[in-house]
């Protein structure tokens, strides 16, 4: 989709992979947390979402304790977290 094609795009331009391959997994994630809301609730749709939402934890309080350690203020550590939309 156009996540993939903003991430390639972005990617062509500075030749940063890393950046790219972040941008594809934190869209895979959100998309995956998503299924909460528009997936099938008797299908796989909800132990998907549920899976997603704890990758992300783990990588939230990754964040949080390394901002920590760094003396990271609040607003670079918000930068920084991947926060889930409705």
């Amino acid at each position: 989709g156009s996540a993939a094609k903003r991430a390639l795009g972005a990617w062509a331009l500075d030749g940063d992979l890393a950046a790219a391959e972040r941008e594809l997994d934190n869209r895979r994630l959100l998309d995956e947390i998503a299924l909460f809301y528009r997936g099938d609730p008797l299908g796989v749709a909800v132990p998907v979402a549920a899976c997603a939402e704890l990758e992300l934890e783990a990588r939230n309080l990754r964040v949080l304790t390394e901002g920590a350690g760094l003396d990271l203020g609040p607003d670079e550590l918000r930068g920084r977290l991947l926060l889930p939309t409705r």
